[in-house]
């Protein structure tokens, strides 16, 4: 941009094409959402006040962020925040961004769980990242206490100030763990009512492929499993005869095309389970009950 004076309107056209000549999608609300925080203004504002003159200091400011997202940074690190099924998520650098199809996981969960209504119930969420499912069913299910748990410090960082962020310390506990280690289960506190997950599941090639605003800025660690993306499947299997009470409920986000791999693996432990499509028809969770005792005659 040069120095001439620029007003809202104008910025919006130049710093849209810009970014689209960077290969940034949806280029226009990127410069729209961008400019709304240099300005602290809204979408709608911006157009009400389209031919206000821009400041030399605002446009500064304006650029940085631009600069930012043309290198690709993830628009969500870059506004710290993004929405989540309806509640306005602080999101960290490294912090795996929640997706739309986590927040059809959530929906799910929340859905079923408010049918069962218990006086209390006890959820675990596997990998919590910024805490948006913890958060969310702490919010809406008011009888719900969640353990929160993700090895990556940042991630439990981010989610605590998401707890904090929507009054739900009381209900939401962020732990820092391993799952694959030994000692996971002294950590947490089993047996559970619920467990949810958005877990690891890209294959290393698949990682290579992916978008640079993913591939170059999120924690790998969220994204990759090892065993060509099924590891935390196999360890899912393996903890949840102990993680849940008989009856529990799983409800798990898997990746495109790993579906019958995954219900292979879970038959053994979880026969009553259910992969489920999201709204664009892609298999995208899995729904489970852990078996309930046998009484003794």
């Amino acid at each position: 941009m040069t120095n001439r004076a620029w007003t809202v309107i104008g910025i919006l056209r130049e710093s849209a094409r810009y970014l689209e000549g960077k290969g940034v999608d949806s280029a226009r609300r990127s410069a729209e959402l961008l400019l709304g925080k240099a300005l602290g203004l809204g979408r709608i504002e911006l157009y009400l006040q389209q031919d206000r003159p821009v400041t030399e200091i605002e446009l500064a400011e304006f650029r940085e962020l631009v600069k930012r997202r043309a290198h690709r940074e993830p628009l969500q690190y870059i506004l710290g925040r993004v929405e989540f099924c309806g509640l306005d998520i602080n999101v960290a650098p490294g912090v795996l961004v929640p997706r739309p199809e986590t927040e059809e996981l959530a929906l799910l969960a929340e859905k079923e769980l408010r049918e069962l209504a218990p006086d209390r119930i006890r959820i675990l969420d596997i990998g919590t990242g910024t805490g948006c499912l913890a958060v969310f069913l702490a919010a809406r299910l008011e009888n719900a206490r969640v353990d929160a748990v993700d090895i990556d410090p940042v991630a439990c960082a981010c989610s605590v100030s998401n707890a904090e962020r929507h009054r739900a310390t009381d209900r939401v506990q962020v732990i820092q763990a391993d799952l694959f280690s030994d000692g996971f289960l002294a950590m947490v506190t089993p047996p559970y009512d619920a467990l949810v997950s958005n877990p690891p599941y890209v294959t290393a090639d698949e990682h290579d492929r992916l978008m640079p605003e993913v591939r170059d800025y999120e924690a790998r660690h969220a994204l990759v499993a090892e065993r060509n993306g099924l590891a935390f499947y196999d360890r899912l299997a393996e903890l949840v005869p102990t993680l849940l009470k008989p009856g529990g409920r799983f409800f798990v986000e898997i990746g495109r095309g790993q579906d019958q791999a995954i219900s292979s693996i879970l038959n053994g432990v979880t026969p009553d389970h259910v992969i489920l499509a999201d709204t664009a028809g892609i298999p995208r969770m899995i729904r489970g009950v852990t078996r309930e005792e046998i009484p003794i005659c």
